[in-house]
């Protein structure tokens, strides 16, 4: 019992940092330390580390996870149910996988959860065309660059605070595809009492996980503030799109 336990405290350490790395790789909050500066200077550091392309590198990665996060999701939630297929024996403890389709079922929520949340957030609110941008701000009089500037950080800064919020929330209801998937299965097996609370375990294992996944996009949240911090007060001639 005491090795499970800390094989599972090991595997959620790395699974957190896993999610934490991936994040930065997408969200310049966690990356970008805007240092009291102009916006111009800020927004061409931005620019240097993301060193952008003609297309978002980002875009097909992201549709991968919320694609691939949904299959593997429904496929864990067969895998689910291979006790309810298989043990028919006697009724014997009715909890006998409670604990096993409790820790399945975390793992899955951190993981797949937070993929999907993390994809469909990413395509629903996409990254700004940073290239567009930084061109715009180049065809403009030196002296209405930092106004243009500004808006741009407001406008990634915006953009990267929905991501955040709203990956958070899709995370959290994304729990509705593998539970429903499960007790679908299951509803089409039959009833096998001697895994009754197997679904219990498991739905409330991949709730708590996807929870975990949550708190990872309010860190993202938080870091995307970095961004345009130093310059939020700061009045502009011309308005934000």
């Amino acid at each position: 019992m005491q090795k499970k336990t800390t094989l599972a405290i090991i595997c959620l350490i790395v699974c957190a940092w896993t999610i934490h790395a991936q994040a930065a790789t997408i969200d310049p909050g966690l990356r970008l330390r805007s240092e009291p500066s102009t916006a111009v200077e800020v927004l061409e550091r931005y620019v240097e580390q993301r060193n952008p392309g003609l297309e978002d590198p980002n875009k097909s990665m992201m549709r991968g996870f919320l694609i691939g996060g949904s299959v593997l999701s429904v496929g864990c939630a067969g895998l689910a149910l291979i006790p309810t297929i298989s043990d028919w024996g006697p009724e014997g403890e009715e909890d006998s996988y409670l604990g096993g389709a409790a820790l399945g079922g975390f793992f899955q929520g951190l993981y797949l959860n937070t993929a999907i949340g993390m994809g469909l957030s990413y395509l629903v609110f996409p990254e700004v065309d940073i290239r567009a941008e930084y061109g715009s701000l180049l065809d403009l009089e030196e002296e209405d660059r930092e106004d243009r500037a500004v808006l741009i950080l407001r406008k990634i800064a915006k953009k990267s605070r929905q991501r955040g919020r709203y990956g958070a929330l899709f995370a959290v209801l994304s729990t509705a595809l593998p539970v429903g998937a499960y007790y679908l299965g299951s509803a089409l097996i039959g009833p096998n009492p001697n895994v009754e609370n197997v679904g219990y375990g498991y739905a409330l294992g991949i709730g708590t996980g996807a929870l975990t996944g949550a708190l990872m996009f309010m860190v993202m949240e938080i870091g995307s503030q970095r961004i345009d911090e130093p310059f939020r007060d700061t009045r502009q001639s011309g308005s934000e799109k």
